[in-house]
């Protein structure tokens, strides 16, 4: 079962919506797919800004396009 993508109320800063949290030399945030190539393992060559939800939604963001279901809705079966 793929896990419920909450709606989150506009944030700024990276990781306000779920993700990671880390920006990115470029100036972007990253995502959790990319994480470990933009910003090394450990995560050194990016900035950590730990705004709020930080990682909330690592599973939903990680899920296959296909399989991800808003916050709510129902399952499918």
């Amino acid at each position: 079962m793929a896990a419920a993508c909450p709606d989150r109320p506009p944030c700024h800063g990276c990781g306000c919506k779920g993700g990671p949290g880390y920006r990115g030399p470029d100036g972007h945030c990253v995502g959790f797919r990319e994480l470990d190539k933009v910003c090394g393992n450990p995560p050194n060559r990016c900035v950590f800004e730990n705004a709020p939800g930080t990682g909330e939604n690592r599973e939903c963001a990680l899920a296959p396009r296909g399989k991800r279901q808003k916050a709510g809705a129902p399952a499918a079966e």
